[in-house]
């Protein structure tokens, strides 16, 4: 029997280097995903940007707030109709559409009258005449709403 004391320490000693191994790997796995999440949010800032981040500019006096203006969530009413929309939002002014992806808010932009694409956020300027530089203002307020962060 003393001889298979060291045996069995042998095998514990094995499993616990096993668990070690295990837990280490886990961890290096969890932080690898961690750093790249993190490193997604830096290089784009836009992927979580929502409508609604934009409310309070329509309750500001700037010229970009003008496109803002009663901004409403009709994401219920409206995403459903419409390929990969996550978010939908309608002011005064314009119709806004988040998408998932920044391709999906291109082709969708394509596919309007008179729309723009700042990543994965489209604005429709077709419920409303624009002047030019009123466009011009909605369109920097959305491309350089990423940049402020």
């Amino acid at each position: 029997m003393t001889q298979m004391q060291p045996v069995g320490r042998l095998r514990l000693r094995g499993y616990a280097r096993l668990v070690v191994a295990v837990v280490a790997l886990a961890t290096v796995a969890v932080a690898a995903w961690f750093s790249f999440r993190v490193a997604q949010d830096v290089v784009n800032p836009k992927r979580n940007l929502t409508i609604s981040y934009f409310q309070e500019l329509g309750a500001g006096d700037s010229a970009a707030g003008y496109a803002f203006e009663g901004l409403r969530d009709v994401t219920e009413q409206t995403c459903p109709q419409t390929d990969e929309c996550v978010e939908a939002a309608q002011s005064d002014r314009a119709s806004f559409y988040r998408f998932s992806d920044p391709a999906r808010a291109e082709a969708f932009a394509a596919s309007l009258e008179d729309a723009y694409a700042s990543d994965r956020i489209v604005i429709d300027f077709s419920r409303h005449v624009w002047s030019s530089s009123g466009r011009e203002q909605a369109k920097r307020a959305l491309d350089e709403t990423w940049s402020s962060d």
